[in-house]
This record gives C-alpha cells, structure tokens and sequence, in this order.
C-alpha cells in the first residue's frame, strides 16, 4: 500500500503560526497511513507554507518517526518555486536517510530534492524516483541514469508538478 499524505487535499502546507493546525492534520494523515498498513509513504511538495525555519522544524518533528518509509521532496512553497532548495536540504538532507535499506540515493552528496529509493512488495521490485518542484534537464538526465540502472525495476515517479501527457496533437507537457 502506498500512502500519499495530503491531509489538506492537495498539500501539508506546515506552518509554524497556525497554533499546530496543520501538523495535527499531517499526525492524524500519518496514523491513517498506520492504520492502512502502507507499506510507503510519499509527501509530494508544498511540506511548508512560507519556506521558514520554524515550519521545517515543526514539520521535521511531525514526521520524525515514521512507520514505513517516508519519501520527501519539495514544492514550489518548499524551494522559492524551484529556485533554491537549501532550507529544505537542510532539514531532508541525503545523511538524513543514508543509514536506510531502501534508500538509494540524491543527485547529489548535499542535494536530496531529487532522490531515489527501491523495494520489494509481493515479489515485484519497485524504484520510486522523486523529482522537486522545477525540475530541469540535470534533474531528467540523472534519472534517466537511475531508471536505465534499474531496468528490471518498475517505476513510480513522484513530483509536485502535474505530467500531462502526449496526445497525437501535443508533446507531454508539464503544469507548474
């Protein structure tokens, strides 16, 4: 089972100033989350409102202790709309999940807004690769690698932005 925790319907949108409104949301997400038995957790972006310290931190206490693993990567709330991904490499950096089994790894040793990791459920293997909010031609060309290194995988990509997809008319597009 994999659970995507989105209490507000569309995002967590953490914030520090909301007397713990939303944390109590992402709590209560997280224990349905145990409840269902998921077997992985995604949270695909916009983690904070206001891309502040104090609701990283809030947000870093909130998840601490996940039941399964806990797949993050950030929104355009997260990373100045895909401009600067350091306070949210502060708080998720790779060292964060090195120490993990399913962990497979970032795009970079400091850079974990696009990362990867692999299971195994019910004898299928699976590589969730997540990519942030902005992605560009560095982010496409390192998955690429990871997914070409995987080939016996199957794929689950997690972003934050909608991937529609080619029609005959129209290329695949992306709504950021």
């Amino acid at each position: 089972v994999l659970a995507a925790c989105n209490p507000s319907r569309s995002h967590t949108h953490v914030r520090a100033d909301d007397g713990g409104a939303a944390a109590r949301q992402l709590t209560k997400a997280m224990a349905q989350a145990k409840e269902y038995r998921a077997d992985v957790i995604v949270l695909t972006g916009d983690l904070v409102n206001d891309e502040r310290p104090d609701e990283y931190a809030v947000l870093a206490e909130t998840i601490a202790n996940p039941h399964a693993p806990l797949y993050v990567l950030p929104g355009n709330h997260d990373n100045k709309r895909g401009v600067d991904d350091t306070l949210f490499n502060r708080y998720f950096p790779p060292s964060r999940y090195d120490e993990n089994d399913w962990y497979g790894g970032s795009i970079a040793p400091d850079d974990n807004s696009a990362n990867f990791s692999t299971f195994e459920q019910a004898g299928a293997r699976f590589l969730m690769l997540s990519l942030p909010y902005a992605y560009g031609e560095a982010e496409i060309a390192w998955a690429e690698q990871i997914v070409a290194s995987h080939s016996d995988y199957n794929v689950i990509i997690s972003t934050h932005e909608h991937v529609l997809p080619a029609t005959l008319e129209e290329e695949v597009q992306r709504s950021t």
